[in-house]
């Protein structure tokens, strides 16, 4: 459990809403209440799925990725494959798009990732990162933040603005 804290302080520090999940009740919760507002869900990941699909909400779930390109009213729901403490850093992994336009296009995206799958540092990531090894992988360490030339922040401008990651427990 010292490694699940450690890893809800760093992604907090970083920007991300955190929240422990106990219950397949509790996921279903903190998903349906991340979604509420949204008219269209991109999802990508088999737990991600399960869950939307539970909750019953009347969202459209985006078969075509290329919707979510011309839409503001898209959430990103994704899962995680690791979770690395020492920084708060989730790592995404898939072969399929929807993965990548569901991380990186809409404004609001939220991550599942098992509890089991929270690894203490990079060492033990990249010991592990074979077994989930595929064409497209990032590591991705809160919303997206940039400056301009004027040193003006930037939030959203290369990723979600708001990073919301469920740890699911059970």
């Amino acid at each position: 459990m010292k490694v699940i804290q450690k890893f809800l302080e760093e992604a907090q520090r970083a920007g991300m809403q955190t929240t422990l999940l106990h219950t397949p009740q509790e996921a279903t919760s903190w998903l349906a209440g991340w979604v509420r507002d949204a008219q269209a869900v991109l999802v990508s990941g088999e737990r991600s799925l399960q869950v939307i699909q539970e909750f019953g909400k009347d969202v459209r779930i985006l078969k075509d990725w290329r919707e979510a390109l011309h839409r503001q009213d898209v959430v990103g729901v994704v899962d995680a494959v690791l979770g690395i403490a020492e920084t708060g850093t989730l790592v995404l992994s898939a072969r399929d798009p929807v993965l990548r336009i569901a991380s990186l296009v809409p404004d609001r995206l939220a991550i599942l990732v098992p509890g089991t799958r929270i690894v203490r540092g990079f060492p033990e990531a990249l010991a592990h990162l074979p077994s989930f090894w595929a064409s497209y992988m990032v590591f991705l360490r809160g919303p997206s933040v940039t400056a301009d030339i004027e040193k003006q922040i930037v939030h959203g401008v290369h990723g979600p603005r708001w990073v919301s990651v469920g740890i699911w427990l059970s």
